[in-house]
């Protein structure tokens, strides 16, 4: 049995007026930045093939892995609670 998580961020969906979940491609995010995996992998000391498996979806990043490759490309990771 294999199963693999996928990052997700809340959204606010304006036409709707309220919080939607949203798959984070960590590779679309990166590429519309101009970012290189090599220059995440030289700030952040994380191996190039690992970075290659987050964007693809091979393997699950850490939440410090996560944390520290949305850094660079110039995105915070926030905690948000439930609204009632």
């Amino acid at each position: 049995h294999l199963s693999i998580a996928i990052v997700y961020m809340q959204c606010y969906n304006i036409q709707e007026r309220r919080y939607k979940m949203k798959k984070i491609d960590l590779l679309e995010l990166r590429k519309e930045k101009g970012i290189t995996r090599e220059h995440i992998s030289k700030v952040t000391g994380l191996n190039i093939t690992t970075l290659w498996r987050y964007e693809n979806n091979h393997i699950v990043p850490t939440v410090d892995n996560l944390v520290k490759y949305l850094n660079v490309i110039g995105y915070d990771l926030e905690l948000v609670s439930k609204v009632k």
